[in-house]
């Protein structure tokens, strides 16, 4: 299951490039991206899209219900537990700068707000500048919070614009494992902005 999201990412890559002649993505240096993204949500079924901002799911993962103040989501489970969530929020923040909103971003964050890195990305179709933090390993407390009891959760947030002064968060957790660094890039990779 985890091996056919390089699969799936693959194909809509494809799709973009031949539609668009090319594209961007994400940044070198947060957790080993390769600095120029060619994936793609755009068209694909899987993706979760939230007025011009799409992100493309893993296959296995599935769009849920989005909570309160989330425009889109999706989980993977396994069994009654939530092993990894793809959220995407619409006008997170209105801070001057995408490196204060960077920062909003890191205050919400429910395992611990210290990034362990944090760098420029570039989005495709983004009006404005993006920024990625990825955040350490860290317990989940359990109850309501994603994941059981005593899992290891780690996590990256994707901060955009999708208009002036109006920018977006699109938040990966998962339990350690779920998914590989390269799988998070990929999907990193695949968030676009268009006109909404």
């Amino acid at each position: 299951m985890r091996s056919s999201i390089a699969r799936t990412l693959t194909a809509a890559a494809t799709v973009a490039a031949v539609a668009l002649a090319g594209g961007c993505g994400s940044d070198e240096g947060a957790s080993g991206g390769s600095g120029t993204g060619s994936g793609s949500a755009e068209g694909d079924a899987n993706a979760l899209t939230a007025g011009g901002i799409s992100v493309a799911v893993p296959d296995g993962w599935e769009k849920t219900e989005p909570g309160k103040d989330i425009d889109a989501m999706a989980e993977l489970r396994d069994g009654d537990d939530t092993v990894g969530r793809i959220s995407v929020r619409r006008d997170f923040s209105t801070a001057s700068t995408v490196k204060f909103a960077a920062a909003d971003a890191a205050r919400t964050y429910i395992f611990g707000s210290a990034t362990d890195k944090a760098a420029d990305v570039d989005l495709e179709g983004a009006p404005g500048d993006a920024r990625r933090n990825d955040y350490p390993l860290r317990e989940s407390p359990g109850g309501d919070k994603l994941a059981p009891k005593g899992a290891m959760v780690a996590g990256t947030d994707i901060i955009g614009t999708e208009e002036e002064k109006s920018f977006f968060l699109v938040r990966i957790n998962y339990v350690e494992g779920e998914l590989t660094p390269a799988q998070v890039d990929e999907i990193i990779d695949s968030v676009q902005v268009s006109d909404g």
